[in-house]
């Protein structure tokens, strides 16, 4: 209805009632009236006849559409218009579909946080278990291994050492608090950390010479494989790693000083091996294994204060170097061209070169000390031939230089004094090359100093008198 004015003529505005029935306030109606009943006058109003409505017919449809809430021809047709002329002609169906929707939601909202606790341990128990794996197959065995025979690798090796104990530090506390039972994430988790000692200060191999730091890591690895043996005394992984963890606690408590402590270590390694040898008879891995612990006994009840009272310490450690011989010789003569059996054919052969070489003076017996000589020539070839066979590889360099040194002293007491100080200078010069292009590796720092050592010590003393 429209207002008419005392004079007759129509009012542009509704009265006051029709407002207050209508919209409420003037203020509600006009912010009402802008927008699309905006579009519709405009629109009517073009210039362009093109673009105005065609007909009356349109512009009574368009007013219509809007007085019924519809989408209006003076507006674009867009999505979201369209979805909001909607909920304006549902709204008491949108919102009671809205309410259900709300409901659905928060009904699989809590249905999945429910599923989430119940799966959380095996989840985390997953993902520590790859974390782990990769650590321990990629960063800390694949690269470094693939690395470790390079002249001058040490620096980078140190650093992966020292990002790797960050990391796996972090992974044992965490293992210890949620998954003390995941046996697979325990032998992964020891065996980083007995490569991680390698590299921190293992006996006569590239090190950074931190034995103390190599100790702790080695004591890691023994209490992760001390506990998985427990819950798996039959499982040959879980025993084979716990007689590395105690091998190579043994061997740096050797290199620390402390050889009583070491040999308890180095006598279950050994206990434990010969049972999988045992257990195992035509596997030549648990051979392998067994002939390194045996060697590795010998150089410890070397440096030992323990004695029996059949025999001195030499005479001990000889029976653990001929034992290790034995089996290495069996085990190259089954595959000559295997240089890793090769290598450690070499290294008992030097073993028990110098445990002859010993007992010779103490005995004054020149026929052990062909003996001991024969024994070292025979390291020399096996070691010339692997380092032939790889002249880029400096452990198989340093391991051939390292004979010359350990073959000098039975040389020069053998009356070929010329010839010992010759492999002395020999290996000194090479030592120094080396540890020049790998100064941060301080076993070959040691290496150097016993090369010196010898020369000033033995060799020259010998050819003044």
């Amino acid at each position: 209805m429209i207002a008419r004015s005392t004079i007759g003529q129509a009012s542009p505005i509704a009265s006051p009632i029709v407002l207050a029935t209508r919209e409420g306030s003037r203020d509600r109606l006009a912010r009402r009236l802008r927008g699309e009943l905006d579009n519709i006058v405009l629109m009517a109003l073009r210039k362009d006849s093109a673009r105005r409505y065609s007909s009356v017919e349109n512009f009574s449809e368009d007013i219509r559409r809007y007085l019924s809430e519809l989408p209006i021809q003076a507006r674009p047709d867009t999505i979201s218009y369209r979805a909001r002329k909607f909920v304006q002609r549902n709204r008491i169906t949108v919102c009671a579909g809205v309410i259900v929707l709300l409901s659905l939601c928060g009904g699989i909202v809590m249905t999945w946080q429910q599923a989430r606790l119940a799966q959380r341990q095996r989840a985390l128990a997953e993902r520590r278990f790859n974390d782990v794996r990769q650590l321990a197959n990629s960063f800390v065995f694949k690269y470094h291994d693939a690395i470790a025979s390079l002249p001058g690798s040490t620096p980078v090796r140190e650093m992966m050492v020292r990002d790797a104990t960050a990391y796996l530090a972090k992974l044992s506390q965490e293992t210890s608090q949620e998954m003390s039972d995941e046996v697979g994430l325990k032998l992964e988790l020891a065996q980083a950390w007995l490569k991680v000692g390698d590299v921190q200060g293992k006996p006569y191999r590239g090190n950074l010479g931190d034995t103390n730091a190599a100790l702790g890591s080695y004591h890691h690895a023994l209490s992760l494989s001390e506990s998985v043996a427990q819950v798996a005394p039959q499982n040959p992984a879980a025993q084979r790693l716990l007689s590395f963890a105690h091998e190579s606690t043994g061997l740096i408590q050797t290199r620390l000083g402390q050889a009583d402590a070491a040999l308890t270590h180095l006598q279950q390694a050994v206990a434990i091996r010969e049972q999988l040898a045992s257990n195992h008879p035509t596997d030549d891995e648990y051979r392998r294994l067994l002939g390194a612990v045996y060697l590795n006994l010998g150089d410890t009840i070397l440096r030992s204060s323990k004695t029996s009272a059949e025999m001195d310490i030499n005479q001990q450690s000889l029976i653990w170097f001929q034992k290790s011989l034995t089996i290495r010789e069996q085990l190259s003569a089954a595959q000559p061209d295997d240089l890793k059996r090769a290598l450690e054919l070499a290294v008992s052969f030097q073993r028990t070169g110098n445990a002859l070489y010993q007992i010779s003076r103490q005995h004054n017996d020149h026929q052990l000390l062909t003996e001991a000589l024969d024994n070292h020539r025979k390291s020399v070839a096996v070691f010339e031939r692997i380092a032939a066979a790889s002249p880029h590889n400096a452990q198989a360099r340093r391991d051939l230089v390292d004979q010359y040194l350990m073959k000098a002293e039975p040389r020069a007491m053998a009356g070929d004094v010329d010839g010992a100080l010759a492999d002395c200078y020999r290996a000194a010069e090479v030592f120094a090359e080396m540890s020049a292009a790998d100064p941060t590796n301080a076993e070959l720092r040691r290496d150097l100093a016993t090369a010196f050592y010898i020369v000033t010590v033995i060799c020259e003393p010998i050819k003044r008198y």
